[in-house]
């Protein structure tokens, strides 16, 4: 019996590679170059994507870095955008924080973190006014790292919509686009 015949032995080992190579950039660096180096000796592209949860798109674009710029080209590069209000060690800090109850973050009565406490957390324990939106993507994103890998993110409180009402929902939306014009109706703003 191999290790890919046993998933749930394998699960737990992607999701730890997944925050170990998260961490920090010279893991992301040596995950990259592990991910040409299997690309180089015949796994195609679609199938390391699919070994690490990656798009076969990101890791077929580290191979065509590494063939233009060779080892150089598999580096963190400057991203575009604004950059964090919190540094490496507040977001840690605040990674610790969302692992535990609100409760134990001093909010006796919430029972799951939401983006208006987490954006409390962060004025309480930073003095930074972050908006709402902000503490929103910092809570998804932190759900994301801690999630096993290839788990699906969905609030548990409320149960998936059946099959029939997706479909009658698309139908209203699609209609509501062919009689608005496409745009949204003032109603909805």
């Amino acid at each position: 019996m191999t290790i890919e015949d046993q998933p749930s032995g394998i699960d737990p080992l992607r999701a730890t590679l997944a925050r170990a190579y998260r961490a920090a950039a010279e893991s992301r660096y040596l995950h990259r170059l592990h991910c040409v180096l299997l690309m180089l000796h015949g796994l195609s592209s679609a199938k390391v994507a699919a070994w690490f949860f990656h798009d076969e798109t990101t890791v077929a674009g580290w191979r065509r870095r590494f063939e233009r710029l060779g080892t150089q080209g598999l580096l963190d590069q400057e991203r575009a955008g604004r950059p964090s209000a919190l540094d490496l060690e507040q977001l840690a800090e605040l990674q610790r924080c969302l692992r535990r109850p609100p409760a134990e973050s001093g909010f006796p009565t919430a029972k799951k973190w939401q983006g208006k406490l987490v954006a409390a957390w962060i004025e309480r324990c930073h003095g930074l006014h972050l908006s709402l939106r902000q503490c929103q993507r910092l809570l998804r994103d932190a759900e994301k790292r801690d999630a096993p890998a290839g788990a699906q993110r969905r609030n548990p409180s409320r149960p998936p919509l059946p099959a029939a009402t997706r479909e009658s929902a698309g139908a209203i939306r699609r209609s509501a686009k062919q009689t608005s014009g496409g745009g949204r109706s003032p109603a909805a703003c």
